[in-house]
């Protein structure tokens, strides 16, 4: 029997010859997710890709973090319930079960950061995770502070990788478990259904400067911009899921003659790797970030 969102009966009808039935009903019935895009006036059903169960599946979330806990239906009915986000983290304890939990509730994709000007300088901060489970989307620093909230304490280590280049920067997450580590691109993973990851994996290493080689190699460059976009530092950073990344910009002018950020909040200088620069000339810089009073509300 179909329900709606809310647990009630809707029904299945039949014209001319042909019988309909309510697709978000339908759909969620077999643990699919339903979009609707207001300004096309489109609804979308998202599936798994041909010869995958699930997308933990399609993604080879390494069970070494921990196998699901959960099936569909239990996600399924988490999501019904409307459950508050540290409800949320107490249930989930695994990076398979967040992404099932994510894929499975339409979280989607954002762009941009938010900023403060402090110290004479332009700090850029990310979406809390609290603004980010309410709104169900976030960009790369948004999202990495959601899978980051959501897993705090569940491994033996985990945190961030950072990188800046001379056309902006990203964020994501990894995870330290048993002398391994897990990078995870919360970018490439849950984009609202988008299945298209570019043979994406989460990148199992006992050595992160593997991981920062082999994605050296795959992105230091986009050959296909007018000005290529080139990997000037990359470092990787502890944290528990209570903060945020943090960068400033001072505005350094680099050889490439545009603006570059390397000035880290002085709070993260202690757990620092460095795992790449393009030069020298490019290791962090560290000051005290703006008092979080000063952030935006909804980064804090």
């Amino acid at each position: 029997q179909p329900k709606d969102p809310n647990g009630k009966a809707v029904s299945v009808f039949v014209y001319e010859g042909t019988t309909y039935a309510p697709l978000r009903a339908l759909a969620e019935a077999y643990g699919l997710v339903v979009g609707y895009d207001s300004t096309k006036h489109l609804a979308t059903v998202d599936f798994v890709a041909a010869g995958y169960d699930t997308i933990i599946d399609y993604y080879e979330i390494p069970f070494a973090l921990g196998a699901p806990q959960y099936s569909v239906d239990d996600i399924q009915e988490m999501i019904r319930a409307n459950i508050t986000l540290d409800e949320v983290a107490e249930k989930l304890s695994t990076l398979a079960d967040v992404i099932q939990y994510l894929h499975q509730k339409g979280y989607g994709s954002t762009n941009g950061d938010l900023k403060v000007s402090y110290g004479n300088m332009e700090w850029h901060v990310n979406r809390s995770a609290q603004t980010v489970f309410s709104e169900n989307q976030g960009n790369c620093g948004g999202g990495s502070n959601l899978i980051n909230y959501l897993l705090k304490g569940d491994y033996d280590e985990q945190g961030y990788v950072q990188e800046s280049a001379n056309q902006g920067g990203h964020i994501y997450n990894y995870f330290k478990q048993d002398g391994v580590y897990y990078f995870l691109d919360m970018t490439q993973i849950v984009r609202g259904g988008n299945y298209d990851h570019n043979n994406y994996r989460v990148f199992v290493t006992e050595d992160p400067q593997e991981f920062s080689d082999d994605y050296i190699g795959i992105n230091k460059s986009s050959l296909g911009n007018t000005a290529p976009q080139y990997l000037l530092i990359q470092f990787m950073y502890a944290h528990e899921g209570e903060h945020l990344p943090v960068a400033g910009n001072p505005q350094c002018i680099t050889v490439l003659g545009v603006p570059f950020s390397n000035v880290l909040p002085s709070e993260i200088e202690e757990t620092v790797r460095i795992l790449y620069v393009a030069e020298d000339r490019y290791e962090p810089v560290y000051q005290s970030a703006p008092d979080r009073a000063l952030w935006p509300a909804n980064a804090r």
